[in-house]
């Protein structure tokens, strides 16, 4: 049974995400008003602050208020990650995200956001987050692809693969996810995969990197192509970096066949 509280604050929620900032700060009010030590107004007050007048100050501020009310409300301490998700103070996201952890510990949400915090600093530290939230939502393709790409930037190839099957079995038409797998299937020899992968992808997105996939893997469905990368594979692989993509001096995304792939086309 939803409570009474989860009902007014999604009440709330909605009337600030349709325009109507003004009506929900009264309400919001209100609650504070009838209850000044109840924790539910000031929560409100929060996502109006955030959502609708996006003050970040004024929303912690209330987020605050709220867990010194109920230190406990899984609500206001999501609310307090996305507050300072993108931003720079990433020391105040952990402290809600640590909260989060604390409290809500059955909730994904908090691991999966901590190891967003922690994977451009250290993937290695960031791994654990992502395979605690893929085991908490089980049934979330954002989770599991998640912790597969990072086992798979990790060159653990066989666990990733393992769980981004379990991904695109739980929606085959992720996008990322299906780039992501287009990618690895090319880069390890599987050029059917690649190909199908790469269609499936352009399918789901007509963008840039859904085209840029296909062209990569439509030149081998060629066998003296495919002999000719494979071979590329065998001496590039001792070669290779743990993650996938790395980055030149320009900022541009270098792969490890760009080379070898060019030179076959040429």
């Amino acid at each position: 049974m939803i409570s009474t509280r989860v009902m007014k604050f999604e009440a709330l929620m909605k009337l600030v995400d349709n325009g109507e900032l003004e009506e929900a700060r009264e309400i919001a009010q209100s609650y504070v008003e009838a209850q000044p030590r109840n924790f539910v107004g000031y929560l409100c007050l929060a996502y109006v602050a955030f959502a609708g007048d996006k003050d970040k100050v004024a929303a912690e501020a209330y987020v605050e208020e709220t867990l010194r009310h109920d230190p406990r409300c899984e609500e206001a301490m999501r609310l307090g990650v996305m507050i300072w998700t993108d931003s720079d103070n990433a020391a105040k996201e952990k402290y809600y995200i640590e909260q989060g952890m604390r409290y809500a510990s059955r909730e994904a949400f908090y691991p999966y956001r901590m190891g967003i915090l922690l994977e451009a600093e250290n993937l290695t530290e960031a791994a654990p987050y992502f395979e605690k939230a893929a085991g908490l939502d089980a049934r979330n393709a954002d989770c599991v692809g998640k912790y597969s790409n990072v086992m798979y930037q990790l060159g653990k190839k066989k666990v990733a693969r393992d769980y981004m099957q379990r991904a695109l079995g739980l929606d085959p038409n992720h996008t990322e996810n299906v780039r992501n797998f287009a990618q690895w299937s090319f880069e390890d020899g599987h050029f059917k995969m690649a190909r199908d992968l790469s269609e499936r992808a352009l399918k789901t997105k007509h963008d840039a990197e859904s085209a840029r996939l296909v062209r990569q893997a439509a030149p081998t469905s060629n066998w003296l192509v495919a002999m000719v990368l494979r071979i590329g594979l065998l001496f590039i692989a001792p070669f290779k970096g743990r993650k996938t993509f790395a980055k030149n001096d320009a900022g541009l995304r270098v792969r490890p066949l760009d080379f070898v792939h060019t030179a076959i086309l040429h």
